[in-house]
């Protein structure tokens, strides 16, 4: 079964979806779309609303796992992003960060994994030169 057949078969008017996956800056500002029970294609804010809390795992560190790690939780709508903060703060002990909105949120993310990526390129090429 497909995503979008999974959403379709769940997602109800007035249902918060909270995405974690690494997303450029904007998706949501651009329109983010599910569909409904019935199989309707509806717009966040008018059938739905968003929640975003960027995954933030740290491979191999065994120090740093979730429920100890801070969490970025804006929401579509202050409301909403006061529910995925109470949310979050039930499951992460670290707390979280309520992020002035979700671009700002998929923008800590883009900067996040490229500093992860620039560590991993230069911990490689080190290992190449020594």
């Amino acid at each position: 079964m497909r995503a979008s057949e999974t959403l379709r078969e769940m997602l109800k008017k007035g249902d918060v979806v909270v995405y974690e996956s690494a997303v450029y800056p904007g998706l949501h500002g651009r329109g983010l779309r599910a569909y409904s029970a019935e199989g309707v294609r509806i717009k966040v804010q008018s059938g739905f609303f968003a929640g975003y809390s960027p995954e933030r795992v740290n491979q191999g560190d065994r120090q740093h796992r979730l429920p100890n790690m801070l969490k970025v939780t804006p929401g579509s709508t202050p409301a909403i992003a006061q529910l995925v903060v109470q949310l979050y703060r039930s499951i992460i002990t670290a707390g979280t960060y309520r992020a002035s909105c979700i671009r700002v949120a998929e923008a800590a993310k883009v900067i996040e994994d490229t500093q992860s990526d620039l560590n991993i390129a230069l911990i490689n090429e080190l290992a190449l030169i020594f």
